[in-house]
């Protein structure tokens, strides 16, 4: 089983409420915003919206942490990887009341985003939660699953385009999870994109994406 081969009580959750995944000590991150006219926290300008992803690849040269503040002075350690855990599921079971009647069966889309490179995580667990609880509530005869691999236009003009295969790997991964919840009636198409769309340095993060379709019968 490789790394991306992960059972579905193998995922944990226990940042699925964070709005940010902090930076990892050894590691680049990739800084995706929109400056904002807010005014500069601690001396740095605000961006708004932003999206941070850790790469995966280690850099030693990323070795230092310098809180502006030393009331912020925390450790950011980063989250434990996938393994054996008695921690919750990738599915939360839990949030969210029990809607008060079925919902109007028809065909529904379902946007799962990703960071750079990177495939099902901790913040994760809502949107394959509504993708499953639709698929049941509507009794679902068709899943199709579709992934896309993207690229991102830097500040200096390179590109970065993600690992090749990612695609795949993301689609296969969304199938195994949903089968694994005991989604098994509809039947499964799984597809993948490999082409990226052109990055042109403006929200270039929707461009890596899986697109969960949920057909009744």
């Amino acid at each position: 089983m490789d790394a991306f081969g992960v059972k579905l009580d193998a995922i944990i959750k226990q940042l699925q409420s964070a709005p940010v995944t902090p930076p990892w000590l050894g590691h680049r991150v990739l800084v995706e915003g929109v400056i904002s006219a807010e005014p500069r926290i601690c001396g740095g300008v605000v961006l708004k919206p932003v999206h941070l992803s850790v790469l995966p690849e280690q850099d030693a040269s990323c070795n230092v942490m310098l809180p502006a503040e030393s009331k912020y002075d925390l450790t950011f350690e980063p989250p434990r990887p996938p393994g054996p855990s008695k921690g919750r599921l990738a599915f939360d079971v839990t949030a969210g009341a029990p809607p008060s009647s079925a919902p109007t069966a028809g065909v529904r889309d379902f946007v799962i985003p990703y960071d750079f490179d990177g495939v099902i995580g901790f913040s994760h667990a809502r949107v394959l939660t509504d993708v499953l609880d639709y698929a049941r509530a509507i009794n679902a005869g068709e899943v199709v699953i579709t992934g896309y691999r993207g690229a991102v236009r830097l500040s200096n003009g390179q590109t970065m385009t993600e690992d090749a295969g990612i695609a795949k790997r993301r689609a296969e991964q969304i199938a195994m999870l949903l089968r694994g919840a005991n989604l098994t009636q509809p039947t499964y198409t799984v597809r993948w994109q490999d082409d990226t769309a052109r990055a042109t340095g403006t929200d270039d993060y929707l461009t890596r994406r899986v697109v969960v379709t949920v057909r009744p019968r």
